[in-house]
């Protein structure tokens, strides 16, 4: 049995849908299979019926609907994973799939604003004052951006001839402007809002703490009280990680890149050195390669954070999990992971001299480079050192085959950046006329900076996880305001402990220095190399200090069941909150160092951190808001209509209108922004009560307010009657 549409609900849903082509194929009385002329039946052109009202307020449910849901996505934040779920392998395909679920999505909001326009210009045009003739096709055009600056909408807002209060035509204006504006940015904040992003989220995190204070972990002055002179002090034995010279090995092994320092060659910037717990990375920038760097400088995370920060972290992955199982995010969906926290690291830049020579001998002033401001000229440090000549020189007979570095302070008057000052001789042959030496100066400084790591497959202590620092130098100058770090000849000599070197035991720069190819040749970028080997020994050194501090509390009922055996203890709820999962005796901690360790996963989310994401959720929330107002007023009122929501439906109905004298000549287009201010309402025709037509240009009469047709005297036109229908007679047309 065919199916019969019925003349109220479904049929009126779905033309507020834009179903009716649809339904129209389904109908018994299929007009697109008739043969021969039809005539189009009489219709009411303003309903007053509450359940009509409410199936034509159908048309905001959809977008309303999908505008709410994306943007609670949003405002809660929805971490998806590091795919997009679905077959692994294919993000590319889901993101095309929710392009275009944007595109759909922005094609209901269209729909959606041009049922509350055309609800507006219907009511003004039949049972109001009338609009401008600019104004008629608003509820088509809204859709183009270009309608803002169009002739008709600006021929529209200055028209004088509609009697409008300022209060009308306002709201005439804003209404008209706002769906321009909210249509044209649809299709934007859609894709936006439901697009998720690929990016790095916060998740969870924790507050931890060493049993030391930060004088004791970052003092202004080193000396040999902060490490265990005795057991450092322990001759072949192997490096102690907690020593000044715990890191020597690495910096050996790193000296061999420094050999290969032609300028064909760019070398590597990095240097992994090892802790207890976790392996760090120290950021080198040298003036070695094709691609240098102004200043010689190092970087390295402090190894008792490293450690404490390393062992901190493992606990991630757990309670992400936990909380999961909770009903919490999906972070531990998460493959890659980055965690940082914040620290106080030792930073070191060096400056030598270029290659001088020396007979030795007393009276001789020592220079060295100036380091603030940087320089190319040296400064003497108005003293002597005979010893330092006397020790060079005594070997002269006999001949070095390795260089050899004596450590002096420099006087702070003349050196006021200084930590450390450092002559290096040269090798030299037998009976040498003269020795080649250079003279260089070390400022070590304690940074305020983050360190960091970043994980795959939530594992830790492999290469591409060492904890790392946000370098503060670049490759440029910088401000070097950081706290000055002093330190002793004792110590100094503690960090260069001795070594071995082609089968003998030498002091530990006298071995990098010869892995480093630092030979007796007056190669000029030997200055450039011994440089790089101090700055990295003493920032390595530097960051070994308070060592023996470690990681103190417990976690929160950990291994105490929640509520089930998967849920443990109240630590999870603290690390997935940025909470204090560790619990700490407060009268204990009270002189503890403390950093918070933050992380945050890669993938994709739905977040409404930024800018462009607030504003997307916003344009919706406020297309919802619109959406929601004019269905109260909807179903308050009753009014509906799904009369001259085409611009077909327009034209028709000014065909079958009395031609107005007011558009004269615009039978070929119109240019005159005066015309489109025309006055314009939709009324019963005066030979028929139950025929519409629209007139142009309607003079009122203010004392009777009645409309007046031009050189016909007064005749009234009555505005549209409610529920009402309308057609015309057939002896209309035969005239």
């Amino acid at each position: 049995m065919p199916l019969s549409i019925p003349s109220f609900g479904l049929s009126t849903a779905s033309r507020a849908l834009g179903f009716t082509l649809f339904l129209k194929l389904l109908d018994s009385g299929n007009p697109f299979l008739a043969r021969g002329p039809q005539v189009e039946r009489k219709k009411v052109a303003l309903c007053q019926n509450r359940w009509t009202a409410t199936a034509r307020c159908l048309i905001h449910v959809v977008p309303s609907v999908l505008s709410l849901t994306i943007v609670i996505l949003n405002l809660k934040g929805y971490y998806i994973g590091d795919e997009l779920a679905g077959p692994s392998g294919h993000d590319s395909q889901k993101l095309g799939a929710l392009q275009f679920a944007a595109k759909l999505h922005e094609l209901t909001i269209h729909a959606s604003i041009a049922a509350m326009v055309l609800s507006y210009l219907r009511y003004e045009l039949a049972l109001g004052k009338g609009l401008p003739f600019g104004a008629v096709l608003a509820g088509n055009q809204f859709r183009d951006l270009s309608f803002l600056w169009s002739i008709e909408l600006w021929g529209a807002l200055s028209s004088w001839r509609v009697p409008h209060t300022w209060i009308r035509r306002t709201v005439m204006a804003v209404i008209l402007i706002l769906a321009t504006l909210i249509a044209a940015a649809a299709g934007p904040v859609s894709a936006i809002a439901i697009i998720p992003r690929l990016g790095l989220w916060p998740a969870c995190g924790t507050r931890f703490w060493l049993n030391s204070s930060n004088d004791a972990l970052w003092p202004a002055e080193v000396n040999a009280s902060h490490f265990d002179s005795a057991q450092c002090s322990q001759a072949d034995t192997e490096p102690d990680f907690g020593c000044p010279d715990g890191g020597l090995q690495s910096i050996k092994a790193f000296s061999t890149t420094l050999r290969r320092r032609g300028w064909d060659w760019v070398p590597a910037r990095s240097l992994t050195v090892y802790g207890r717990h976790g392996t760090r990375s120290m950021n080198i920038t040298l003036k070695l390669g094709r691609n240098t760097d102004r200043v010689t400088t190092a970087f390295v995370p402090p190894l008792a954070a490293v450690d404490a920060f390393t062992e901190a972290s493992t606990w991630w992955p757990s309670a992400a999990q936990y909380a999961f199982k909770r009903g919490g995010p999906r972070y531990w969906l998460a493959r890659k992971a980055y965690i940082e926290a914040s620290a106080t690291a030792p930073v070191t830049r060096v400056r030598c001299s270029s290659l001088m020579s020396t007979t030795g001998g007393s009276g001789q002033s020592i220079y060295f480079p100036l380091l603030n401001p940087l320089e190319d000229v040296l400064t003497s440090t108005s003293y002597t050192d005979d010893q330092i000549w006397n020790d060079a020189a005594m070997e002269i007979s006999s001949g070095r085959e390795l260089s050899k570095v004596f450590w002096t302070p420099l006087p702070n008057t003349d050196f006021k950046n200084s930590t450390m000052g450092a002559v290096v001789v040269l090798p030299f042959e037998p009976n040498a006329s003269a020795i080649t030496y250079t003279t260089c100066n070390v400022d070590a400084r304690w940074a305020a900076t983050r360190i960091w790591t970043f994980n795959f497959e939530n594992t830790f202590g492999l290469p591409e996880g060492l904890p790392d620092v946000r370098n503060p130098l670049g490759r440029y100058d910088v401000d070097w305001s950081w706290p000055h770090i002093s330190v002793d000849v004792e110590w100094v000599n503690y960090m260069s402990r001795k070594m071995s070197q082609a089968n003998e035991t030498v002091d530990a720069f006298a071995a990098i220095a010869a892995d480093a190819g630092i030979t007796d040749t007056p190669d000029p970028t030997h200055p450039w190399a011994i440089e790089s080997i101090l700055a990295m020994m003493f920032t390595d050194a530097l960051a070994r200090v308070g060592s023996n501090a470690t990681l103190q509390g417990e976690l929160k009922g950990r291994g105490k069941p929640r509520l089930a055996d998967w849920e443990d203890g109240p630590w999870v709820d603290e690390f997935m909150h940025f909470g204090d999962a560790y619990a700490i005796d407060a009268p204990a901690n009270a002189e503890w160092y403390s950093s918070r360790l933050s992380v945050s996963v890669v993938g994709y989310a739905y977040s409404s951190d930024g800018a462009t994401s607030k504003l997307a959720c916003s344009i919706l929330l406020f297309h919802v808001l619109l959406a929601f107002i004019h269905t109260i007023y909807s179903l308050n009122s009753g009014l509906s209509s799904s009369s001259w929501d085409s611009v077909a439906e327009l034209v028709a109905l000014a065909m079958n209108s009395t031609p107005s004298d007011a558009l004269r000549n615009t039978c070929a287009g119109i240019e005159l922004p005066s015309t489109m201010g025309l006055p314009v309402k939709i009324v019963e025709s005066a030979q028929a009560e139950e025929h519409l037509e629209m007139l142009v240009e309607v003079p009122r009469d203010e004392e009777t307010d009645t409309l007046e047709l031009l050189n016909t005297g007064k005749v009234v036109h009555r505005s549209v009657t409610v529920n009402k229908e309308y057609g015309v007679p057939k002896d209309l047309y035969t005239h």
